[in-house]
């Protein structure tokens, strides 16, 4: 079988029980739009317990953030916040210091309400195991609400693609 993008965070982020969600670039790709992307966007469920399995996933793979942080910072959503405020940062980026073009960015807020989305996901079989990828409809709403360039294109290929499947 050919190696996933992204595939040891996944297996990790299965493995610990992590309530994440597959969104941006990758989140195209895997729902029929193939573009190309440097990095894996993932919404969580931003609740205590659930950023702890996350952290605790992350740094089993050896991924470190990039900004001059703990990792365990990432848990405190008072600093989550204080990023967000002073320092205009929208997502946290962790690296893996043995592949540095490997990089996950993590929503400090998120964008759309996570449990709805969930709720909405879709679950895609990759190999071995499932991924947890957020639905085309709500996709289209968090790429409208960015609503850069790539968003734009994006939002027209994914629409075409939801019409190409209701046609079949």
């Amino acid at each position: 079988m050919e190696r996933v993008f992204y595939e040891d965070v996944f297996r990790a982020l299965n493995r610990h029980g992590v309530r994440y969600l597959i969104v941006g670039g990758v989140a195209v790709n895997l729902l029929g739009v193939p573009r190309m992307t440097k990095d894996l966007d993932l919404m969580l469920d931003l609740g205590e317990g659930n950023v702890k399995l996350f952290l605790s996933a992350i740094k089993e793979l050896g991924y470190r953030p990039r900004a001059p942080v703990a990792l365990e910072e990432f848990a405190d959503a008072g600093k989550r916040e204080a990023w967000r405020r002073d320092k205009g940062a929208v997502v946290f980026t962790l690296n893996d210091p043995r592949d540095p073009l490997t990089q996950v960015d993590v929503f400090l807020d998120n964008p759309i309400d996570f449990n709805s989305a969930y709720e909405a996901r879709q679950r895609l079989e990759a190999g071995d195991m499932t991924l947890s990828v957020i639905s085309v409809e709500d996709l289209i709403r968090m790429k409208g609400r960015a609503n850069r360039l790539q968003d734009k294109s994006d939002i027209a290929m994914l629409r075409k693609v939801q019409d190409e499947k209701r046609e079949d």
